[in-house]
């Protein structure tokens, strides 16, 4: 068995408890031991908090400054790829190539970093509560992860571009965000959000 799978494989933990943005925040490399941290770690130490975790993840590390540690964008994105693609085929848990999940990140840098925005997440998680329930069905989670899988394939193209990367993960982001916390506010700021991603990246182009 691969040192990052559970044999725990059938049960859906969508509907676990809500948590809050600094909770996600932590659990990346809590009591975790060692200079650097492999990809598969941090997505079995989310993975059990639900769909929305599994996006938040790999978008907060694009959003953080560590996006701009080289390759990780793109990294991000094929993550995102591969958790929206299994969760449309109605899979509970993501596949990840060896590749991928060896990919290792320095622990310093992602704990410098969740340092760095605690002040501004706890101020967000003050914000968060349960609404909107509509927007946290299956048929919701299916749109998301459509649009998700889309903007992930973008991060992935545009991963060596300095600030753009960012850009198109802040809505996967607030996808994350809003289902782990079970607001459907955040998730319509996700959607909202689109229209500023694209203006972002527009303007980013013009420039280059």
């Amino acid at each position: 068995m691969d040192r990052y799978e559970s044999d725990d494989k059938t049960q859906d933990h969508t509907q676990d408890p809500a948590e809050d943005l600094t909770q996600t925040l932590e659990a990346l490399t809590k009591d975790h031991e060692g200079d650097t941290i492999a990809v598969g770690e941090i997505m079995q130490r989310v993975r059990y908090r639900g769909f929305g975790s599994m996006l938040l993840a790999p978008a907060l590390i694009t959003v953080m400054p560590t996006g701009a540690i080289p390759f990780v964008p793109a990294l991000c994105g094929v993550i995102i790829v591969f958790v929206c693609v299994q969760i449309l085929m109605g899979r509970n848990y993501p596949w990840l190539p060896a590749q991928v999940k060896e990919f290792e990140i320095s622990t310093k840098k992602i704990e410098k970093a969740v340092q760095s925005v605690k002040p501004y997440t706890s101020k967000i998680d003050q914000y968060l509560q349960k609404r909107l329930n509509f927007l946290l069905h299956d048929i919701s989670k299916y749109i998301t992860a459509a649009v998700s899988l889309a903007l992930s394939l973008v991060m992935i193209l545009i991963g060596f571009i300095p600030m753009l990367p960012a850009a198109v993960a802040l809505p996967i982001f607030f996808f994350g965000l809003g289902f782990i916390a079970r607001d459907g506010l955040i998730i319509s700021l996700g959607y909202l959000s689109l229209a500023g991603s694209y203006l972002g990246i527009s303007l980013i182009a013009e420039l280059l």
